[in-house]
């Protein structure tokens, strides 16, 4: 239902230190999405365990974007970031794949 990125607010993105993202959002026709309640989740699969910080949208930033905050990745590896989405269309979800 929804087309969906992410990208940090700097680089390069480092273990041990908290991160801010912007998660980009459009509707499946490339409109942005203007209201939605983002829940987050994630962890390391090949660790067995979630994300050790509760990372949140503290801001809609307008067009589509919403700002990540409190995201802190504790030891190198594969990440995932998952994204639950409820917007104006319907519900969805995301799931984003990270290599530190």
């Amino acid at each position: 239902m929804y087309v969906a990125s992410i990208s940090p607010a700097e680089e390069p993105v480092t273990v041990g230190r908290m991160h801010a993202w912007t998660l980009e959002l459009t509707t499946a026709d490339g409109e942005p999405v203007q209201e939605a309640d983002i829940a987050i989740d994630g962890g390391m699969p090949q660790h067995g365990h979630g994300l050790p910080t509760s990372p949140t949208v503290t801001r809609n930033l307008g067009g589509g974007r919403f700002l990540i905050e409190g995201m802190r990745f504790n030891m190198a590896g594969w990440w995932e970031l998952r994204f639950d989405i409820a917007g104006p269309v319907g519900r969805d979800h995301v799931t984003f794949n990270i290599v530190l």
